[in-house]
């Protein structure tokens, strides 16, 4: 399966996109480098898989969505979680970047949000304990 080279389109460096280059969300990016940096590759078909609406999901998708990506949902998270900590993210930021990266309901976008929520619960357990 043929990896995705996981870098910034420069429009400068590089001319015009081309007509069909799909939007890779920041989620995904970054998802893609911790894998990569773990010695992982996601293939491009799964980078794009991450950035589909749900709501545009063909039968086929809709199909991997339930039966191979769900169960794949803690484990991304986790994932995401690590990225979170690593950037020394803040929670306004990352549901900001939540809020950009959403024009609509995609698998990485309710990852992030999982992340998000895990967070927003640790710090008001955090908060109450004191």
């Amino acid at each position: 399966m043929e990896a995705y080279d996981v870098q910034a389109y420069d429009p400068q460096e590089m001319g015009p996109a081309p007509a069909k280059v799909q939007r890779i969300s920041f989620f995904t990016r970054k998802l893609a480098a911790k894998l990569q940096s773990q010695g992982s590759n996601l293939p491009a078909s799964v980078i794009a898989f991450l950035d589909t609406p749900t709501s545009s999901f063909d039968p086929q998708q809709s199909t991997y969505f339930e039966e191979k990506f769900k169960p794949l949902m803690p484990k991304i998270t986790a994932l995401l979680e690590e990225v979170f900590d690593e950037l020394g993210a803040d929670l306004g930021g990352w549901e900001d970047m939540i809020t950009f990266n959403a024009r609509a309901e995609t698998p990485i976008a309710m990852c992030a949000r999982a992340v998000l929520e895990k967070k927003k619960a640790a710090k008001g357990s955090f908060s109450r304990g004191r």
